[in-house]
């Protein structure tokens, strides 16, 4: 856990533990996501780290998010093989007493929704934009989901982009989402409902493989570049989208 500045970054907490999915709560705890079925917090002033009460009950938690309205969303999926046809894949949603609001898994066509749900936003709307990976390395697409969990659009790249490898995603104030594509450098820009509107390629500005998405509070937007030789954090200013 750390902190940017204008001059260094400010490392508050270093626990060694793997890490699939992260969020802070109102409480200022980190949640964390570390590949099984319960999430760990980690206190920032002790470092403490301590099983919480969110539970996927027997399956593996991919991923997790906090709307505005501060419910936890839980991507989940069962144990075994990681991109098996069988299983179950979930989104779970649920307030932060952990009583469940709801469980998305099928559309209406009693069709599974995900693959394997890697990441997880929603905007103001309530419309709720996930990452369903195929395979390592990014290989999938992006489903949003209106508020009652009915599917507005599954978007899966341009026809001129052969390759692509979607990361993170996140919702800015326009209620637009924006997700990240390291192998094309490029951020896909997508209306609420999941259409593109708009790319832009990372290179232009020195960003090269792009991986990791995150808006700070101030809605200052934060881009994680992974490289072989390097690994950078970019702070980036920009007209809302």
């Amino acid at each position: 856990m750390v902190i940017p500045s204008d001059e260094d970054v400010s490392v508050l907490v270093n626990i060694h533990i793997v890490v699939f999915s992260m969020v802070v709560v109102p409480s200022g705890h980190l949640l964390v996501a570390t590949g099984d079925s319960v999430l760990k917090v980690v206190n920032p002033k002790t470092a403490k780290l301590t099983e919480s009460i969110y539970s996927a009950f027997d399956q593996i938690i991919t991923a997790v998010h906090l709307t505005e309205k501060n419910d936890l969303i839980l991507g989940a999926r069962s144990k075994g093989m990681r991109y098996s046809p069988s299983g179950s894949k979930v989104l779970i949603v649920m307030n932060l007493d952990g009583e469940i609001q709801t469980i998305w898994e099928f559309d209406r066509g009693n069709n599974p929704l995900f693959t394997y749900p890697r990441y997880i936003t929603s905007n103001n709307k309530g419309n709720v934009g996930i990452v369903d990976w195929f395979s390592d390395g990014g290989n999938g697409r992006v489903v949003i989901l209106s508020p009652n969990g009915n599917i507005l659009n599954v978007y899966d790249g341009q026809p001129d982009t052969k390759t692509r490898q979607f990361g993170g995603i996140v919702a800015t104030k326009a209620n637009n989402f924006i997700v990240n594509d390291a192998l094309s450098a490029m951020l896909h820009i997508l209306d609420s409902d999941g259409k593109c509107v708009y790319r832009f390629n990372t290179t232009s500005i020195g960003i090269e493989s792009p991986c990791y998405l995150e808006f700070s509070k101030s809605g200052t937007l934060y881009i994680g570049s992974v490289k072989l030789e390097q690994q950078n954090l970019f702070e980036l200013t920009y007209s809302d989208c």
